[in-house]
Formats: C-alpha cells, sequence, structure tokens
C-alpha cells in the first residue's frame, strides 16, 4: 500500500498528540476522523454515513497477531442479538465480494458488526473503492459511498508507524 506522510507540525505526526485515555481523533481528512485505539495498539478511519450507519476500520497489533479489524454499526439494526454471528458479504466497488462471519455487539442504542481480516488484498480493494455494500441474507443492508478512504488509510498507515513500528503483516 502506498503511504503518504501527514504532519501537521514539526513537533511530529498529528496523532502524537491525541488524549491517551478517550480514543478521540487527532485528525480530520475529508470527512474522515483518524486518530489511535490503544486498546489494540493501533489506528484507525472512521466516518458516519447516510441511513444511521457509521464505519470504523482499525490496525491491530496484538502479542504475535496483527491485522485490521472493520465495523459497521447502525441504530436501526435492532434485531441483531449481542455475540451472536451473522454470515454477511461485503463487496468493494466492482471487486469480488468478500464473505465474513462478522460477530454482533450491542450497546443500545448502537448496534455494531464487526469482523477481523488479515487480507492486504481486501485492505487495497478498500482504499481502491468508491464504495461498499454489505448484504445479509441476500440483501443489501449497507452501501457506503467511500470518498477520501484512501488519504484515510494513508494518514492511518503513518499512525501506526507511529505507534508500533511493525505495520500489521497479512496473508491472504
Amino acid at each position: 500500500m502506498a503511504a503518504l506522510l501527514v504532519c501537521l507540525s514539526l513537533a511530529g505526526p498529528a496523532w502524537a498528540a491525541s488524549s491517551g485515555e478517550n480514543d478521540t481523533p487527532a485528525r480530520r481528512l475529508k470527512g474522515w476522523n483518524i486518530g489511535e485505539w490503544r486498546e489494540t495498539g493501533g489506528c484507525y478511519f472512521e466516518a458516519p454515513f447516510e441511513g444511521a450507519l457509521f464505519l470504523r476500520v482499525v490496525t491491530y497489533v496484538q502479542a504475535e497477531q496483527s491485522g485490521y479489524m472493520f465495523t459497521i454499526h447502525s441504530k436501526n439494526w435492532t434485531s441483531i442479538e449481542n455475540r451472536q454471528h451473522y454470515p454477511i458479504i461485503v463487496q468493494l466497488g466492482d471487486h469480488n465480494p468478500w464473505e465474513f462471519n462478522a460477530i454482533a455487539s450491542v450497546a443500545k442504542p448502537i448496534y455494531m458488526l464487526g469482523s477481523l481480516t488479515r487480507s492486504e488484498k481486501f485492505m487495497d480493494q478498500l482504499k481502491n473503492s468508491d464504495v461498499l455494500r454489505i448484504s445479509y441474507n441476500n440483501k443489501i443492508v449497507a452501501r457506503l459511498e467511500l470518498k477520501g478512504v484512501s488519504g484515510a488509510m494513508a494518514d492511518v498507515l503513518e499512525c501506526q508507524k507511529y505507534m508500533q513500528p511493525s505495520l500489521p503483516k497479512s496473508s491472504q
């Protein structure tokens, strides 16, 4: 993946000044929040979308494992049950769909589906796609226009270099 160095001051990257306890965004870029997520030892990019949807992609580095966590949140998915698994299909642009066994997390009024991936191919497709579709039971449940995602992802990779020098290593 191409990396873009983004520094807001001579003192260092923008995320160096983030708050520590709270994982509040250190920077906004074309509608995306970018910041540290200390819980995973990584960084994230996130944005709200129409239809009460919210997308977050996080790098994680814990022990011997690393990769990416992808979550989508909605206040409208009231039928999902906490800690249950849901087979979803994610399609990025015109690429072939990806199948995930997403796990639900419910903290009313927020309902979230999330999954982990170590696939660099998935992340490359995400970076270069203009739309993301999520289907469940052969029905599209989310459609997100991904404007500016490439720049947000580049910032996250730079943030990850600051958090931990070893970027996530992935496999197909």
